[in-house]
């Protein structure tokens, strides 16, 4: 339910999203991802079809690296920025390599932006390599527990973007309405598509930042 709200609200009144449908674990103990839709533009109802028609599987393998590796080719024929959504509810189980298939992708395609979500994910499963993939594809990490947490973890994975830069070089990046990014008091740069403002950081308080710009607030 959460992602078909997701892939809706992408779409807004158009009926029609730009994105395509990748998907792992699902027969037992397989480690194959399956191209369900390729990317393209297509019709709301035709993925939330194919959303609803993902069975997930007990004793199903978690193929994180190899679908990461597949994305290269998914996303070959796209033009501009791109952007991949990864989705799971446990660690890598099939020996793939996530991180290097994440900087494989970012070498082909340096503006791709690679975002992780994990979605009630055990208690003593290590969320830092979620963290550290998501880093490394300059995009953010959100951990949901429940299914509202991962509505809600959708919507600030398709929000407005921010990278705080110090030095010429980004410090820390995250999105509107998404967690609070700790920051050593001082000054810096937000950038905000492509728009620069001046941010200073004063020790032991939080700053809320107010934005308009042509996706709203």
């Amino acid at each position: 339910r959460a992602l078909e709200t997701f892939v809706e609200a992408m779409a807004g009144d158009a009926g029609q999203v730009s994105m395509g449908l990748r998907v792992f674990g699902g027969a037992p103990h397989s480690c194959e991802t399956d191209l369900v839709r390729p990317v393209g533009t297509h019709a709301v109802a035709d993925l939330i079809g194919d959303i609803d028609a993902i069975d997930p599987r007990n004793h199903a393998r978690t193929a994180i690296g190899a679908a990461l590796e597949a994305a290269i080719d998914d996303l070959g024929a796209v033009s501009g920025a791109r952007s991949v959504l990864l989705v799971t509810d446990g660690e890598e189980t099939c020996d793939g390599d996530p991180m290097a298939a994440v900087e494989r992708l970012r070498d082909a395609f340096p503006e791709t932006r690679v975002d992780v979500v994990t979605f009630a994910l055990e208690g003593e499963i290590d969320r830092r390599p979620f963290q550290r993939w998501a880093a490394a594809g300059g995009g953010i990490y959100v951990d949901a527990a429940d299914g509202t947490a991962l509505a809600s973890a959708l919507r600030t994975a398709m929000g407005v973007r921010f990278d705080v830069v110090r030095d010429g070089k980004i410090v820390a990046s995250g999105a509107a309405g998404g967690e609070p990014v700790a920051l050593e008091p001082g000054r810096y740069e937000l950038v905000i598509d492509g728009n620069r403002e001046p941010l200073r950081i004063t020790s032991g308080q939080t700053s809320r930042i107010e934005w308009a710009g042509s996706r709203g607030d």
